[in-house]
């Protein structure tokens, strides 16, 4: 898998992943998961590495950073529930993952197309774990009690590749600002 996306500041990540630890320890769900919160802008099976870099390199300098505006819980069906903190869309969000979007056109192989910009809809996920039916209905309460509308700056866009052999492979652009 190939990801273009933002990592949360350390402060917003740690806040975030507390909340989640927290809320899996009071509704009783075990193997509650680590993971790195982060907005996605872009998945795919691959890219051509240069040619990503150089995009990268060459935008994402440009840009000025911006804040996100985090309201509430979300989930995805209860069959298989997926938790997540949904972002509203904003100019400036919207314009960068538009412009990542065009600018990887011919550079990208086996694209996401929920990524599409009229279909993205911006998220940051917690982390997908095995649960029931009621274990889900009560953790997603507990969430949407500990979960206020936050504002989180976004400071830099990453490439992330992981690979089936174990090897990753990050790089991190910073915006001007």
């Amino acid at each position: 898998m190939n990801a273009i996306l933002s990592y949360l500041p350390k402060i917003e990540e740690k806040r975030i992943q507390q909340i989640w630890i927290e809320a899996t320890n009071q509704c009783h769900i075990e193997d509650s998961g680590a993971f790195p919160p982060q907005l996605v802008y872009q998945v795919a099976n691959g890219y051509e590495v240069k040619g990503l870099q150089g995009i990268l390199e060459r935008i994402i300098p440009q840009q000025e950073s911006f804040c996100i505006h985090c309201c509430g819980v979300g989930m995805t069906e209860v069959r298989s529930p997926r938790f997540y903190i949904p972002i509203v869309k904003s100019y400036p969000l919207v314009q960068l993952q538009q412009t990542i979007w065009e600018e990887t056109r011919s550079i990208r192989m086996g694209i996401c197309p929920t990524y599409q910009p009229d279909e993205w809809i911006p998220r940051i996920y917690f982390p997908f774990i095995r649960m029931t039916p009621d274990e889900a209905s009560r953790l997603y309460r507990k969430l949407k009690q500990m979960l206020t509308q936050d504002h989180i700056s976004i400071q830099q866009v990453s490439w992330v590749s992981s690979r089936a052999t174990g090897s990753d492979q990050k790089r991190h652009f910073s915006f001007l600002s």
